[in-house]
């Protein structure tokens, strides 16, 4: 950066932000044809056009929709998951705070 004319004061370091423990932990068995939404279930993530996408897939993928949520978008995609006959493919849980948890889920 500093060959590019980009004055040292300017250039901060961000360290990685996946924790350690993603690399240390064993792997486990591996899950064929499912897909996991991790993180904050809200409009801004428009989580619908990922609902409607497992409908039009020709293979049948399972969902799983994990993380806090606002209780009115949780709500409509529920209602969006029964008018689509997506029960079977799609399931939400409970958020996961503890990072070990995350990175084996």
């Amino acid at each position: 950066m500093k060959k590019l004319g980009i004055k040292p004061l300017k250039i901060f370091y961000l360290p990685n932000p996946i924790p350690n423990d993603f690399f240390t932990q064993k792997t486990s068995k591996s899950e064929n044809n499912k897909l996991l939404f991790l993180g904050r279930i809200s409009p801004i993530k428009n989580l619908e056009v990922l609902i409607k996408a497992i409908k039009t897939n020709n293979k049948k993928l399972n969902l799983e929709i994990v993380g806090p949520s606002e209780e009115t978008y949780l709500l409509n995609l529920k209602k969006l998951t029964r008018e689509l006959n997506l029960e079977n493919q799609i399931t939400f849980s409970q958020p996961i705070y503890n990072i070990r948890e995350k990175i084996k889920k």
